[in-house]
């Protein structure tokens, strides 16, 4: 068992970790194929998710509207919605997050989304300022799962795999 004094960094990735931006986005393009007697599980769509360039691709609708257009569209309306609804983290989160902040670990924000849209919703959230760094996908290190922004972190704050809870 790790000693919590080892523990120098935490990551967290945004969109299901702290916010579940993922299962609001399912509704959404649920209610999209609904509309033209489309089914879709909520396997297939978490499956898909990744990337934001690419997550609608592989999914239905692909064949009928144009996979960049419909993340536009998903990503502007969510943001717009949540915006008017307000957003909340998941259950924890917050204490987590203070629990880090006592100890003097800092956190650092992953996200499938652009990193200013990513700070767009821990604002929204009331999270920013209690995070030390957020990457997005706007940059030419390969997303998670790859262990490449993982290193690009580490490295950022100068610690090691060992030193860090993911």
């Amino acid at each position: 068992m790790r000693e919590d004094t080892e523990l120098k960094l935490a990551i967290i990735e945004l969109d299901g970790c702290i916010f579940s931006l993922n299962r609001l986005r399912y509704n959404f393009y649920k209610n999209l194929c609904k509309k033209k007697n489309i089914t879709v599980t909520p396997e297939e769509f978490y499956h898909s998710l990744g990337n934001m360039y690419s997550m609608y691709e592989t999914l239905p609708l692909a064949t009928t509207i144009n996979s960049q257009k419909l993340n536009a569209t998903v990503e502007k309306d969510l943001y717009n919605y949540l915006n008017m609804k307000g957003l909340s983290p998941k259950d924890g989160v917050i204490e987590l997050f203070e629990y880090f902040r006592q100890n003097n670990i800092p956190i650092a924000v992953v996200s499938t989304h652009k990193t200013k849209t990513a700070i767009n919703y821990l604002e929204l959230g009331s999270l920013y300022r209690k995070v030390d760094y957020v990457i997005g996908c706007d940059t030419d290190i390969k997303a998670l799962p790859s262990e490449e922004l993982l290193a690009y972190i580490d490295k950022r704050f100068q610690v090691t795999p060992k030193d860090t809870l993911v």
